[in-house]
């Protein structure tokens, strides 16, 4: 009996500690409008909608981005670290010149109020404001790069990316090119601040291209000097309400 009594000690403290685990991710534990300033990075930068990889430097040195840049739209563009990534897990020495990538799934709802709460914080926007724009239905999935370092894609077109750029959904064995690429400039047009890629939400068929089943969705961007792959697992971009793509 004393035995079963420690076991039992022993799973309820770690079902404790799973629910301390769970609550600690924003998008379970509260609504957005009650986010801090770090739940709203925790969304952007380390969450399962921010896949992340480091590539060794093939192209000239450029200055680099502002991480407070914001996109045309006044999305909070903030540069850091993912969930995934790293110098040292691509094989790559310590001291190589490396830049630092990450890919944002912002077509979800969890991104899109966490860019929305980032904005009520810092003053550029009141409630009512983001409540109006997040009341806009999303017709498809949308996809930011960002880099510190955008220079191979500064003299790139919309239509080259469109070529060189795929969703690859494994359990469909299929890839799907972008529908429409947004390339986002200073004004000057002389340095990239983001990219957005637009990819359709159903098949030729009509029926969904991503299910809230499937396991793994690549999303690769590879042009002269980059090859991009990027790791996002649906199942776990899921908020209160559901798998949130």
């Amino acid at each position: 009996m004393r035995h079963f009594s420690r076991i039992s000690t022993i799973l309820l403290a770690i079902g404790v500690l799973a629910a301390i685990a769970w609550a600690s991710n924003p998008w379970d534990s509260k609504p957005y409008q009650q986010w801090t300033q770090k739940d709203v990075q925790k969304v952007l930068e380390h969450s399962p909608w921010v896949q992340s990889t480091d590539v060794a430097v093939s192209w000239k040195a450029s200055s680099m981005m502002n991480p407070g840049a914001t996109t045309n739209e006044g999305s909070p563009m903030m540069v850091g670290g993912g969930a995934h990534g790293g110098a040292a897990g691509l094989g790559m020495q310590p001291d190589q010149p490396h830049v630092h990538f990450h890919a944002r799934w912002i077509s979800s709802q969890t991104v899109r109020e966490a860019m929305a709460r980032g904005e009520i914080l810092a003053g550029q926007v009141t409630q009512a404001q983001a409540t109006t724009d997040l009341a806009q239905k999303q017709t498809d999935y949308q996809i930011l790069l960002l880099g510190k370092d955008m220079t191979p894609f500064v003299h790139l077109t919309s239509a080259e990316l469109m070529k060189d750029s795929y969703l690859d959904v494994k359990s469909m064995k299929k890839k799907f090119e972008p529908t429409s690429v947004d390339i986002h400039r200073t004004p000057d047009g002389n340095q990239v601040l983001g990219i957005v890629f637009h990819f359709a939400r159903t098949t030729a068929s009509g029926g969904p291209m991503i299910s809230p089943s499937e396991k793994e969705v690549d999303f690769y961007c590879r042009v002269k000097d980059v090859r991009l792959n990027f790791h996002f697992h649906p199942r776990d971009m899921a908020n209160r309400n559901g798998v949130d793509l």
